[in-house]
């Protein structure tokens, strides 16, 4: 594409949160081309649940479920709080994003949706992307398809194939309705080491999201080298809320995912004709799993881009954090028994707001020392040895592993 002619059409793949994120940024703009938006759904029930630090004005900033000011870590029968933090924590129901997002991207004009189409190819160099109900031509392509793209397959997905360490983040969720009040919806459990089983290998702990005192969303999570299986997560859960003398209790919604952690780079284009957005251009934050916040900022960076006729833009995260994402991933990777200790410490010696920034990818330098201070030190002093070794044996030979 031209740096001097703004393209005249652009095809968005992937309705899921970072294709309509990128949607929503062009319909805000003065001089925006017209938006093919192309989705395998035709519906979208609620799949998922997102969240984040709400450190921006955000799209869809007007459909968040709920926001909270404080949260929690447990380990080792000790918990750090933070409290009345000046940024919220807030969720989104994704139906309620895709109702939001859809219905103002069917009012508009000069958008197509093309629902229920399966995206089989793209043409890298052409600018053309086929379906499975036939071609598609546009000036740009944004590739929001995420790990289940074609142009994806094809390169590297992440998985730390070179040496660098990599985790896939695994939960299972159910929201459930309880007979009895046991969650307290004015604090969100970030992280419960303390609440289900130890499991060896892998980091494992409850994120607890409260809606009301009989209401919450329960995640068994696990940062580790795979899975669990499904219903392990379930009785875990169901055991849990035994122990807080729930009565009975029935699940409104069930979610699972498992998403791959990694410092190694993600594709941002392929050539200048295709875009890629989300979690297919390194959205996913290598040393914690939050993408949302990241997310929205690569949107807007992607939509002014577009209407001002300008390259891509630059990398999702900041090139100054990436070694300390690298250092926590590995120490992540390296000691996951010890990982609750130290997320707990992180909480326990910094504030909120330091806190919040640097889990969404939005932190100051200041902020980034208070962190590092904040961390343990000696996992972190061993995997920030491990990680200049891997870097000094790249450097020196790019082909070592």
């Amino acid at each position: 594409m031209p740096s001097c002619r703004p393209p005249r059409r652009v095809a968005i793949l992937g309705a899921g949160l970072a294709g309509l994120s990128v949607a929503l940024e062009l319909l805000a703009r003065d001089g925006r081309p017209e938006i093919v938006l192309v989705d395998r759904r035709e519906t979208f029930p609620r799949d998922r649940t997102w969240c984040a630090w709400e450190t921006g004005a955000w799209p869809i900033a007007g459909v968040a479920r709920t926001r909270w000011h404080a949260w929690r870590v447990r380990a080792d029968d000790r918990v750090a709080v933070h409290a009345r933090s000046p940024i919220p924590y807030a969720c989104w129901s994704s139906d309620d994003v895709h109702r939001h997002a859809l219905s103002r991207l069917q009012a508009a004009g000069g958008v197509s949706l093309r629902l229920g189409q399966r995206v089989l190819d793209v043409d890298a160099r052409a600018g053309t992307v086929r379906t499975d109900a036939g071609g598609l031509e546009a000036d740009l392509v944004i590739d929001a398809l995420a790990l289940s793209s074609p142009l994806l397959r094809r390169h590297d997905r992440g998985r730390g194939l070179d040496g660098r360490p990599a985790v896939a983040q695994a939960f299972l969720g159910l929201e459930v309705e309880t007979e009895r009040p046991v969650f307290d919806p004015g604090i969100v459990d970030l992280m419960d080491f303390d609440a289900l089983p130890r499991t060896p290998g892998f980091a494992r702990f409850l994120y607890l999201l409260p809606f009301s005192p009989t209401r919450a969303l329960l995640e068994d999570t696990t940062f580790g080298p795979g899975d669990l299986a499904a219903q392990e997560r379930r009785d875990a859960l169901a055991a849990w809320l035994e122990r807080q003398g729930a009565g009975s209790w029935r699940v409104v919604h069930e979610e699972r995912g498992r998403l791959p952690m990694s410092t190694v780079p993600f594709p941002l284009r392929h050539g200048r004709r295709v875009w890629t957005a989300g979690t297919g251009a390194g959205a996913l934050r290598p040393s914690s799993g939050y993408a949302l916040a990241r997310i929205q900022r690569h949107a807007a960076a992607l939509a002014q881009a577009v209407v001002a006729g300008r390259p891509a833009p630059p990398g999702l995260g900041s090139s100054r954090r990436a070694p300390l994402d690298a250092v926590l991933l590995r120490a992540l990777r390296d000691a996951p028994d010890a990982a609750g200790g130290w997320f707990r410490g992180l909480v326990e010696h910094s504030d909120p707001g330091s806190f919040a920034r640097f889990m969404s990818d939005a932190s100051s330098p200041l902020d980034e020392a208070r962190m590092a201070l904040a961390a343990p030190v000696v996992p972190m002093s061993r995997a920030a040895v491990a990680e200049l070794r891997h870097t000094t044996r790249r450097f020196i030979d790019p082909t070592a592993g």
